[in-house]
């Protein structure tokens, strides 16, 4: 993985992005994150942009197998829909993501609340989208995982490095991870705007702003 800097970036503050070239040796591990595991409520936002879209190319996945999975966001088929997963329970968009142009992406899990359709929501530029269901959404993510937060690819193996599968074809810009369920209009208000790191509920925070090299920092208080 190289972080480039991006003359376009995403957000006027947003200093670089990371490069996925589409191939397994491609991707960003965060890490084992304790903090999405046997919760009932995270957001996890960030600035993707997409070069061409494979069946099942994932952005962001934090698994090793189904049961296990604390968030997937993955294509759906070659023509921009999206599937968005916790566990067993999957949504999946009829609306699309265009190619060649910078969308934010926001998908908040409440498990806390009764259906599907409000447990698991994805923003797209601050607009709710659409989702078909399969499966239940459960109503914690699950507890003593061992997976690791992995960006521009997945791991079909616990072990750092092992299996990454499914890599994207893009970029990525400014990750956030909350403790909690994020508004639509809390969504909205800061999509476009640097954060300070010290932001309420804020447990993680990657702006990629090293510009180089083969780590990048989190700047949360986590």
């Amino acid at each position: 993985v190289t972080i480039n800097g991006v003359n376009d970036a995403p957000v006027m503050f947003s200093p670089a992005a990371i490069s996925f070239d589409g191939t397994s040796a491609g991707y960003v591990d965060l890490g084992d994150l304790d903090i999405m595991d046997g919760v009932a409520q995270y957001t996890f936002e960030t600035w993707v942009y997409v070069d061409s879209f494979g069946t099942w190319e994932t952005m962001v996945g934090k698994r090793t197998n189904n049961s296990d999975r604390a968030l997937a966001i993955q294509s759906n088929g070659t023509s921009g829909q999206l599937g968005v997963a916790v566990s067993e329970g999957h949504g999946y968009t009829s609306g699309t993501l265009s190619t060649g142009q910078w969308h934010h992406l926001a998908v908040v899990y409440n498990g806390t609340l009764p259906t599907n359709a409000e447990r698991l929501v994805l923003y797209v530029d601050g607009n709710q989208m659409t989702f078909s269901f399969l499966g239940s959404v459960p109503d914690t993510t699950p507890s003593g995982s061992s997976s690791r937060l992995v960006l521009g690819a997945e791991y079909n193996s616990p072990a750092p490095g092992g299996g990454a599968a499914l890599p994207m074809d893009g970029s990525m810009a400014e990750v956030r991870l909350w403790s909690d369920a994020r508004t639509q209009a809390e969504i909205q208000a800061n999509m476009n705007k640097t954060l300070t790191g010290s932001e309420a509920n804020l447990v993680g925070y990657w702006d990629f702003s090293e510009g180089s090299g083969t780590t990048t920092a989190d700047d949360s208080p986590n």
